[in-house]
């Protein structure tokens, strides 16, 4: 999950899901894996708000973090049951992230046969956001990403304008793939956040295709 530094002393807690009634003890590591679990009792998880929910608050840190940072943890029950997870701490004094965003996609029809480019609103300043897109029809699918995703790049998803409230992303589909769908319909599912495992928000659209394909004139000389 992604924090701001300043929640560190309030709201930031790590959490997880275990049984009532068990004693849950947290092992926490930063993001150059050095050990930083405080000495018991402030390695000790509670109960938060639902019975099986237990939580470690950030502030039990013997030194809190002056810039952005990541902490890796391992909660373990008395059973010798565990869950890890993984927390961003960003340095930036306002990231937000609004849910839902929005997806554009009246103005850019799809016609089998040709390339479609439709642009992507997600209401973020979070940095390095990662952007993925599934398009599926149940027989065909395909998958694009946001060049600081494996295996994606700008001929994919391409970051087109960034401001202090929202991003645009444009996706790019040849005509290749956009014939290869036999379904009238095709599921979108666009999913973005700030690590890898770790997704903020997640938007599905049903995309109709157009029933014949696109009929491009040739310019007059």
């Amino acid at each position: 999950m992604e924090y701001k530094l300043s929640d560190l002393e309030s709201t930031a807690h790590a959490r997880a899901l275990f049984n009532v009634g068990d004693t849950v003890t947290i092992q926490i590591f930063d993001k150059d894996g050095v050990d930083v679990t405080p000495a018991s009792p402030d390695n000790e998880c509670s109960p938060y708000g639902e019975l099986d929910t237990f939580a470690w608050p950030y502030a039990n840190l013997e030194t809190a973090p002056t810039e952005a940072q990541e902490y890796s943890w391992i909660m373990t029950s008395q059973s010798g049951s565990k869950q890890r997870d993984t927390d961003y701490f960003s340095s930036l004094p306002n990231t937000i992230f609004h849910i839902p965003f929005e997806i554009d996609i009246i103005e850019f029809p799809v016609f089998k046969g040709d390339s479609w480019e439709p642009e992507i609103r997600i209401d973020t300043n979070a940095v390095n956001l990662m952007v993925a897109i599934e398009l599926t029809d149940m027989d065909t699918t395909f998958n694009f990403y946001t060049s600081n995703i494996e295996g994606g790049g700008d001929d994919q998803i391409k970051l087109i304008s960034d401001t202090e409230t929202y991003k645009i992303y444009r996706l790019f589909m040849t005509p290749a793939q956009t014939e290869a769908f036999a379904s009238r319909f095709m599921d979108m599912t666009v999913s973005a956040g700030t690590q890898i495992g770790q997704l903020q928000t997640t938007r599905k659209e049903k995309i109709p295709f157009q029933e014949v394909s696109a009929i491009n004139f040739t310019p007059l000389p």
